[in-house]
């Protein structure tokens, strides 16, 4: 709005003073007045366009690459820079936050190795466990075995001492006759 009242006091003392007023006057400064506008918008709108053409031209080679590391030159006070000054933030920002990601990412790997790892070992020292409780299992079957053996051993051992510390009374036994009588049945 201020540019359009300029212009009009602008076009008003153009008409008057330099050309003279009069209808012709007032063209002539119409038309001097719409070739500055012209020239002003075209140097204005080519810095526009130019800025905005490199933000865009940032933009899509991010979109093709995707490099964080890009950034959009910032020229000027205007929106534009603005706006390039906060893309550079954003992308900064993403840059950090992809950063902390590959690190929990590389730490969560790391982790997982050593758990693996722990695992293996853990697994292999069941392994060891189990054979050695099978091995000993094994033992105390054989042993059982064994005691059984000794303990039926015994026994018979006990039949056979209380058969001998007792013999039956019907029976008298000349130990120096039966030693006698096996000896002439030896030769």
């Amino acid at each position: 709005m201020l540019l359009q009242i300029a212009a009009t006091a602008l076009a008003g003392w153009l008409g008057h003073s330099v050309f003279g007023g009069g209808l012709y006057g007032w063209l002539g400064a119409l038309v001097l007045l719409l070739l500055l506008a012209g020239l002003i918008s075209l140097l204005v709108e080519r810095n526009l366009l130019g800025r905005l053409a490199a933000l865009r031209a940032v933009l899509a080679k991010m979109y093709l690459d995707g490099d964080l590391t890009r950034r959009v030159p910032v020229a000027g006070r205007d929106e534009i820079a603005a706006v390039a000054i906060d893309f550079n933030r954003l992308m900064e920002s993403f840059a950090t936050i992809v950063g902390k990601v590959l690190f929990n990412s590389a730490e969560v790997s790391s982790a997982s190795k050593r758990l693996l790892s722990e695992a293996g070992r853990v697994a292999s020292g069941s392994r060891q466990q189990h054979d050695a409780a099978l091995a000993t299992a094994g033992e105390i079957a054989e042993l059982t075995i064994n005691m059984n053996q000794v303990s039926q051993n015994a026994s018979e051992t006990a039949g056979i001492s209380e058969v001998n510390v007792h013999p039956p009374c019907s029976v008298n036994v000349n130990f120096p006759e039966i030693y006698a009588a096996a000896k002439i049945s030896m030769s």
